[in-house]
């Protein structure tokens, strides 16, 4: 759905063109900052906004340095490529999520979060006592803003805002060219806070399918955005964590020739080096065979990078039935698993479903286990990955088997996480280990 919004601003006001880009500069008074509130949201910002000690020093100086505001702070950015001029000193711009992604509030989130905050505080200080987050304010902003838009006259301030435009409006390409260009301008805008590997990514659409697939449970645990997570309570899943599991079906398509030379790695790195996945995996999801650009975003064209994806989604409910099963299978062989000093005794969940387990089992012990299951994957004449039998029910009927095959390096490496989780020689002792398991129940 589109929405418009209308930017006045003060006199002074500057237009500067170069290339394709238009920018407009100047002053808007805090009254009307109100109706960008009404309308701006954070989805292009790469960032999202919670209140911190900047955010705090903005609502409690405002009415003392109103005057030196504008001074103070850049200001906001705002990005859209379907606008018009109206009267002097005024734009109306468009925007369409649903066509133009990307376009809106670029950076200034925390700085549009005060201002909300301070208007609000003017209204009644009990309605921000609660407020943490950006969705928080936007929430207390629904219910009270026609008594902020009672007392707005007052709000006489300056916030510096900047325009950027596409230099002619009429030209289709060079709207094209300034929607491209427009995650490379957030992300430049925003490195003062050094935006995360993932953050960016997620920003150029690389994880849009893997959110399709995996379980809403995870999903919805998983930090795509910086500063996304609220819940103080429970950790938050790391984006790297589930770019490295993808890997364990990209490597299948890697090694068989149907991946593109970029984004090349090592199997061991899915567990000892998870930041140079991330950055293998933008390069294989930037490559033109994998995905076309579109307004700034990637989106995913291979069948069998998107067949990699449809994988994942088991990836790390398979993950959580071996952390939580490993202690029981260990055993099961004559040993005694809690005395293992890496193993943490005591009342857990398991990373992904957050289901209560009695130890903590090291990651360098769980992934040979997993990333031995790629020898129960295959390649259908199409290119696309698949499972040639369910692998929860594989795990479920050899476990146990599969513990003790793991016992031997686990010896090796005086039962190290570290030593065993990056030494190849684990890894392919339990797909061999598998392999066999799967090649003796088709007989």
């Amino acid at each position: 759905m589109a929405k418009s919004i209308t930017i006045r601003f003060d006199d002074g006001v500057a237009e500067q063109v170069n290339g394709s880009i238009k920018r407009i500069v100047g002053f808007v008074r805090g009254r009307y900052v109100c109706d960008l509130l009404d309308n701006v949201t954070l989805e292009a910002n790469p960032r999202a906004a919670k209140v911190n000690s900047v955010v705090n020093a903005i609502v409690d100086d405002l009415p003392n340095e109103s005057g030196i505001f504008p001074f103070k702070t850049k200001g906001i950015l705002i990005a859209a490529s379907e606008y018009e001029p109206e009267k002097p000193r005024r734009y109306k711009l468009t925007f369409d999520e649903s066509k133009h992604e990307g376009e809106g509030l670029l950076d200034g989130g925390h700085n549009m979060l005060a201002l909300g905050i301070y208007f609000l505080k003017c209204v009644d200080e009990e309605i921000v006592e609660k407020i943490k987050f950006w969705e928080d304010m936007k929430d207390a902003w629904s219910a009270h803003r026609e008594e902020v838009k009672a007392i707005r006259d007052q709000f006489d301030f300056k916030l510096p805002v900047e325009l950027l435009v596409p230099a002619d409006p009429e030209d289709i390409d060079g709207k094209i060219s300034f929607r491209n260009t427009l995650f490379s301008i957030c992300a430049a805008r925003n490195n003062n806070v050094e935006l995360s590997l993932w953050t960016k990514a997620d920003k150029k659409g690389f994880y849009e399918s893997i959110r399709k697939q995996i379980p809403k449970k995870i999903n919805d645990r998983v930090e795509w955005k910086t500063n996304e997570w609220g819940d103080k309570t429970k950790k938050p899943i790391p984006p790297r964590d589930i770019i490295a599991l993808v890997w364990l079906p990209l490597l299948v398509l890697q090694e068989a020739g149907f991946l593109p030379s970029e984004g090349k790695t090592a199997l061991y790195n899915i567990y000892a080096n998870k930041g140079k996945l991330s950055t293998d995996f933008d390069k294989l999801m930037e490559h033109r065979d994998v995905s076309n650009l579109r307004n700034g975003r990637y989106e995913l064209k291979n069948s069998s990078v998107g067949s990699a994806f449809e994988i994942l989604s088991v990836l790390p409910t398979l993950y959580d039935y071996i952390f939580r099963n490993m202690h029981d299978a260990y055993d099961k062989n004559g040993e005694n698993f809690l005395k293992i000093n890496a193993v943490k005794k005591g009342n857990f969940f398991s990373p992904y479903l957050q289901e209560p387990c009695d130890c903590v089992v090291p990651g360098g012990f769980i992934m040979p286990v997993l990333c031995g299951l790629r020898a129960l994957m295959d390649i259908n004449d199409d290119g696309e990955v698949f499972w040639k039998t369910d692998p929860g029910e594989f795990l479920e009927k050899h476990m146990v088997e599969l513990v003790k095959t793991l016992k031997m390096p686990m010896d090796m490496a005086k039962f190290d996480p570290q030593k065993i989780g990056t030494n190849p020689g684990s890894y392919d002792l339990m797909f061999d280990k598998v392999d066999m398991l799967y090649k003796l129940s088709q007989h």
